[in-house]
């Protein structure tokens, strides 16, 4: 009856694109006396936040916001994590923990800790080469890691060390890629964790402890390894291949960006305008709406300039776009206002123009 019953619940869990040992894992969590609920969805998707457009060439070490200025913080920003299962009170769970968080915060709030990450850069060559090798981005970032994140947080030094190894999905990863849960919790044995098994857990089950230690990897893959890539590289994509994210260090794209706007006004791709000039135009009736524009960097080595319109619309325009969503109801075989037929409309008119010169020539 109890291996019916373990295959039932291994079947529950089993998922697309979930390894079976996770599966496994996760049905020994299963808390039998209630409905099968585990501490976390393995197919849950932690995502990374890039800003394209956001130009800031500064490179500072800035892993905790003003507001995690204190330990207790930390702890609270760790249970806010999502893991796709709702909260089962791990909050007391990571009172045991704010020692270390604690030792955490320190470690990396000092001026020591910029200076010895930027020589840790040095180390690896991340400045020579536009944009970094991926590769060396990640011996990078376990070096980082090693050298600041006390390993206490996952228990002993293999898990940590398994965890890292993890974090290759978190820099190799596509764009718009988001990371499962259960590719940075694979390979993490909760029982070497002393933190989860305290003697004031006695009461704690296991689902509790899954989805604490699920919530421990997330955050340190978002708050702190995805804030360090942030501080000292510029994601971006690259042209030709969209779907992939590049890192560029800061210092780096800095220049390319001085060479590429240079150009563009050499060129009278851009010419600058004066704040006062641009108030003046921008109040006008009729003015077109303010736009967002980034640097779009070619595998050549140059750069394109990609303008995006904000998401503001005069009032002509949206009278016009009424008008024609109109129009497209009642005659939707004249009115194409995104221009999806457009392309079909021109073939069509293309071959007949092509045959009408063939006849011609006969």
């Amino acid at each position: 009856m109890a291996k019916e019953r373990d295959k039932a619940t291994l079947k529950l869990f089993t998922k697309k694109g979930v390894p079976v040992r996770v599966c496994k894992r996760l049905a020994k969590a299963v808390d039998t006396k209630s409905e099968a609920t585990t501490g976390y969805d393995p197919n849950f998707r932690v995502q990374r936040k890039v800003d394209m457009y956001k130009i800031d060439f500064r490179e500072a070490l800035n892993v905790f916001g003003k507001n995690e200025l204190q330990s207790l913080p930390v702890v609270e920003s760790i249970e806010r994590r999502k893991v796709g299962v709702p909260s089962l009170g791990t909050l007391t769970v990571f009172q045991r923990m704010v020692e270390i968080t604690s030792r955490l915060r320190r470690g990396l709030s000092s001026e020591k800790a910029a200076h010895r990450t930027k020589a840790i850069l040095a180390l690896f060559g991340l400045s020579e080469s536009s944009p970094v090798n991926k590769l060396e981005l990640f011996r990078f970032v376990r070096r980082w890691a090693v050298r600041f994140v006390p390993f206490e947080l996952l228990g002993n030094k293999k898990n940590f060390g398994r965890f890292v190894d993890n974090l290759k999905c978190l820099i190799g990863a596509g764009k718009s890629s988001a990371i499962p849960v259960w590719r940075l919790v694979d390979g993490i044995n909760t029982d070497t964790i002393l933190w989860l098994h305290a003697s004031e857990l006695s009461d704690v089950s296991l689902p509790q402890k899954q989805q604490a230690l699920a919530k421990v990897v997330v955050w340190l893959a978002q708050d702190v390894f995805w804030r360090l890539l942030l501080s000292f590289f510029h994601v971006t994509d690259m042209s030709g291949r969209r779907h992939e994210l590049f890192f560029y260090r800061k210092r780096h794209f800095q220049s390319l960006f001085d060479r590429s706007l240079h150009g563009f006004l050499e060129g009278g791709f851009l010419r600058p305008l004066s704040l006062n000039k641009a108030m003046d135009v921008s109040g006008r009736e009729g003015a077109p709406a303010e736009a967002k524009a980034r640097l779009f960097p070619k595998a050549s080595g140059g750069c394109r300039l990609l303008a995006v319109k904000g998401k503001e619309e005069s009032e002509r325009e949206a009278e016009a776009r009424t008008l024609l969503a109109l129009l497209k109801d009642r005659h939707p075989e004249v009115v194409d206002s995104k221009g999806r037929a457009l392309h079909r409309v021109w073939a069509k008119f293309a071959g007949k123009i092509a045959t009408a010169n063939e006849e011609k020539v006969r």
